[in-house]
């Protein structure tokens, strides 16, 4: 880690200013003809998070992802269970158990539309975190509210109450639930793991969105081809969809009559044939017109999702297979050599140090890149703060030490590498925040 700080006026802080939390410290430089530089060390007052008003939750908060990963669980189920439902209408759900299950799911997501009203956002324009309950409302109101809200007073039961009857268009309403299962991408986000460990779960996410769609394609497809639409150009023959398969097989059962695990596999592998483009034989207008629109959105689907998941899947391996090349070079090098193990296995050793190191290293620059100043001046006051503590050059000055912070360059440097070598110019000095170092010495003679 280096500085080049030639010289600094500093305008005296007080300490317990400085140490104060709500405080951020912004450092004016400007360079004088001599080449030194004259700094000026300005308090930022930032919001105070005891402005908070009742029940209000941070969006950092980790709860809050704990929250969100449950409700995506419960949307995901939904996603599932509500597509069987209307297209198959199986005898369990129709059971008592099954009704307190989603009674208590539509509870949980009444809930979650209170815990979003509570919730604070960050405003693009200023950066500030946002705690105004009004404004929080207001943004709420204006995004997925009427969806969330929707999705969640089970309007189907409701009807029925009046009508007396279940009526099947309102339960549509429920497949609303599926958008909350969108949520996935910004928790994803904000979580904080390697990228290594994101991007897996980025394809995990594709991959349950493409397992998702075909099932409820899935779904879809047995309520249109369950569809009765009257005869077929005069003949008196039903429309009623048969499976390729039972043409070649006469006396196969009907699947309308067998059971609903086979109608629901059966939907399943046809729902597949139409994601890659294949031909299922629809018979009767909104056979064909379902058809057609599952084929072009299965050629869009190939063209994106299978497309992210190459690129994503290329991302994870091109690192790694930099890194096997140079390892199988080493290999066979030392083989040719006839290098005993151990020295093999330090050699091996070594190379994954160093390349764990400079992933570290590039890591590290990508992140200072793209946080402000004043927050890369915390990050190096908590990794450089216990040595210049321990320095007594600097320990006993709070200003100095800020304005070293302001100055440093990080710097990761691999072992055996020449950090200064004696007789250079001196332009920097080190601070060994981690690790240790070796110094030598030449004499008059130049011996070591």
């Amino acid at each position: 880690m280096k500085t080049a700080l030639r010289g600094f006026v500093v305008k005296k802080l007080r300490e317990d200013e400085f140490k104060s939390r709500n405080v951020q410290m912004r450092l004016i430089a400007k360079k004088n003809p001599n080449g030194t530089y004259t700094f000026k060390q300005v308090p930022r007052q930032q919001e105070s998070s005891t402005k908070k008003g009742k029940w209000m939750m941070r969006m950092n908060d980790p709860r809050l992802t704990y929250w969100e990963v449950v409700i995506i669980f419960l949307a995901v189920y939904n996603s599932y269970s509500i597509p069987v439902e209307i297209a198959f209408d199986p005898a369990p759900m129709r059971s008592a158990w099954f009704t307190l299950l989603n009674s208590a799911i539509d509870l949980m997501f009444l809930l979650d539309i209170f815990v979003q009203f509570r919730t604070t956002f960050y405003d693009l324009d200023t950066g500030d975190e946002v705690f105004d309950t009004k404004r929080i409302g207001s943004e709420y109101l204006k995004g997925r509210f009427v969806i969330d809200t929707l999705s969640t007073v089970p309007l189907d039961t409701i009807a029925g109450l009046f009508t007396k009857k279940k009526l099947p268009i309102l339960s549509l309403f429920s497949l609303l639930k599926l958008v909350r299962v969108t949520r996935i991408g910004p928790i994803i986000q904000k979580m904080n793991v390697k990228l290594q460990t994101k991007n897996m779960m980025k394809l995990a996410q594709l991959v349950q969105f493409v397992i998702m769609y075909i099932h409820c394609q899935a779904c879809g497809w047995f309520v249109i081809a369950n569809k009765t639409e009257g005869p077929v150009m005069g003949s008196g023959v039903s429309p009623k969809w048969k499976p390729p398969m039972d043409y070649v097989d006469p006396d196969a059962t009907p699947i309308y009559e067998d059971t609903v695990w086979h109608q629901y596999w059966a939907s399943m592998y046809h729902s597949v044939l139409l994601l890659t483009g294949n031909d299922i034989i629809p018979r009767g207008t909104y056979q064909i017109a379902f058809v057609a629109l599952a084929v072009v959105a299965g050629a869009i689907i190939n063209a994106n999702i299978f497309g992210n998941m190459a690129l994503i899947i290329s991302d994870l391996n091109k690192k790694s297979q930099e890194f096997q090349n140079q390892i199988d070079t080493a290999n066979t090098a030392m083989k040719n050599m006839a290098l005993p193990t151990e020295i093999q296995t330090k050699v091996i050793s070594h190379l994954q140090y160093i390349q764990d190191s400079l992933d570290k290293q590039q890591e590290l620059n990508e992140f200072f890149s793209f946080v402000s100043p004043t927050l890369r001046d915390e990050v190096k006051g908590f990794i450089f703060h216990g040595a210049l503590q321990s320095n007594r050059i600097f320990c006993n000055s709070i200003n100095v030490m800020a304005n070293i912070i302001q100055c440093i360059e990080l710097k990761m440097f691999q072992p055996d590498e020449d950090i200064i070598r004696q007789g250079d110019s001196a332009k920097a000095f080190y601070i060994i925040a981690k690790g240790e170092c070796r110094c030598r010495v030449r004499d008059e003679y130049g011996r070591w």
